[in-house]
């Protein structure tokens, strides 16, 4: 009995089941089932005309998000490229497909369609090269792909065989067909930055082989991995390191090559570092007044073209491999020593009285100079910060090729006796004490009227640009200075 009680409740409950779906199928034979999405949009309960106004409201005002790689955005606005979308008539036999058989009130439905899309191919073409993710922008690089390379590494201190780098630049063919799939099927993103749209991004070719890279990455650590010191004075050096090679070396024609202007680049601002000459220099004038000067050829200076050869020949010349490899393995200091090549700096001027290495411009001194005031046509001698000596000169006269020079210059040699050889004249003085490098010094001239002396004696019978003074002047001025010291001219 109880077994017929319990037929008869199995069959009245499929009853009412099959007669809830019948009832479901029946009262949706003229809309859309529940669950049912059409390209992501929610149909259910709709009919075919009412989905399809639903549907193309949602291609009206169309714009397209796309996403690239490394946070790169673009936002592509219908308008702008006259884009058109209209629901396709395929909705239809989605429509009669979905009403073919017996559907369940719990099952969910969904359906792609290609819409109908038309848009201007010229302006989507200009939208998109005008975009951020192909032209870049301050706050989004674009950085292009990169092959298996071979780069220094500053914390491994040598070369190393580095993994391809898909860079993030747009195929601009690529993107255009993933930006229309996107229009025809109405979606308002793309995430290009997945793996599945890699076809939207340039790819970097294989210039070289795995054994290639190998012997290419043996050649780059031992061109690169060396020192070269300087010895600049009382012990202090300078060193182009493995770090500052790296940023010249280039692989070129089969073999590592320098690029010489990033060379040149490091030894100018080396040069430079110890360059005083040219330097504002200040002193203090036979008046007590302050005067400044950035003329003159006082002060240290590298010889700029032979350290240039230098760090060239250095950069030529050969390692042992092995002491690359011991290098590579531990940078100890044995092993650094032994890829070091020595030089001594190259000076083209080095002709000053100290060099102060928190402040190079504090090279000369500044209680022991040589004061010319060109103006009151005097000569002033400083001794422990007072003028211990004064005279009266003659210098250039003021025409073309003939007026005396300005700056701070260094007494560069003494001669009893030489002969003064220009354009026009040669002749014999005493007591010359040489300025600069091109003719003016100090020395007598006894054919000077030296009676007939004056401050603006000189503008009608000045010298050729020397410093003229009386037989006895220039005896003292020979006794009194001494080589390498400042000479301050001035007007």
């Amino acid at each position: 009995m109880k077994r017929k009680y319990l037929y008869i409740g199995l069959a009245v409950l499929v009853a009412i089941l099959v007669g809830i779906i019948a009832y479901y199928n029946i009262a949706n034979k003229d809309r859309w089932y529940n669950n049912t999405t059409i390209n992501g949009i929610d149909v259910s309960g709709l009919t075919l005309q009412q989905s399809k106004d639903k549907i193309q409201k949602s291609l009206d005002g169309y714009t397209l998000t796309i996403k690239g790689r490394n946070n790169g955005t673009m936002t592509i606005d219908g308008d702008d490229i006259n884009y058109k979308a209209t629901v396709s008539k395929k909705i239809e036999n989605a429509f009669s497909d979905a009403h073919k058989g017996i559907s369940f009130p719990f099952k969910s439905y969904s359906y792609s369609l290609v819409h109908d899309v038309t848009y201007n191919a010229s302006k989507l073409a200009n939208v998109i090269n005008k975009s951020e993710l192909v032209k870049g922008s301050k706050t989004y690089k674009v950085k292009a792909p990169r092959p298996v390379y071979i780069a220094y590494s500053t914390s491994k201190k040598s070369y190393q065989v580095n993994d391809a780098e898909p860079g993030n630049t747009i195929d601009t063919d690529g993107l255009t067909k993933a930006v229309v799939k996107s229009f025809k099927s109405v979606s308002k993103t793309l995430d290009i930055s997945t793996s599945k749209y890699n076809s939207c991004y340039k790819i970097a070719k294989e210039t070289a082989s795995r054994s290639e890279l190998q012997n290419r990455l043996a050649a780059y650590n031992n061109k690169g991995l060396r020192y070269i010191t300087w010895t600049i004075a009382e012990g202090h050096t300078e060193t182009m390191t493995p770090d500052d090679i790296a940023k010249m070396l280039y692989w070129a024609n089969g073999k590592v090559a320098v690029n010489d202007e990033k060379l040149q680049a490091y030894v100018e601002k080396l040069c430079l570092k110890y360059k005083t000459v040219g330097q504002k220099r200040t002193y203090t004038s036979h008046t007590g007044k302050k005067l400044s000067t950035t003329e003159g050829d006082y002060g240290w200076r590298v010889d700029y073209a032979k350290a240039i050869a230098q760090a060239r020949q250095a950069m030529n010349k050969a390692i042992p491999q092995d002491s690359t490899d011991a290098y590579v393995k531990d940078q100890s200091e044995d092993n650094i020593k032994a890829v070091t090549l020595k030089y001594d700096i190259p000076w083209y001027s080095k002709s000053t009285y100290k060099i102060n290495w928190n402040n190079f411009k504090d090279d000369w001194d500044q209680k022991n100079y040589t004061e010319v005031d060109l103006g009151a046509q005097m000569v002033y001698v400083f001794r422990n910060g007072k003028v211990a000596y004064s005279t009266p000169c003659i210098s250039g006269k003021p025409v073309p090729g003939r007026k005396t020079t300005t700056g701070a210059f260094f007494i560069k040699e003494h001669q009893m006796n030489r002969t003064l050889i220009g354009e026009n004249y040669q002749t014999p003085v005493k007591y010359w004490v040489r300025i600069t490098w091109t003719g003016t010094g100090f020395h007598a001239a006894p054919w000077q009227s030296w009676g007939s002396w004056s401050p603006s004696y000189y503008k009608s019978r000045g010298s050729h640009g020397c410093i003229n003074l009386s037989m006895g002047s220039a005896a003292k001025m020979y006794s009194i200075t001494k080589y390498g010291e400042m000479v301050f001219m001035h007007y």
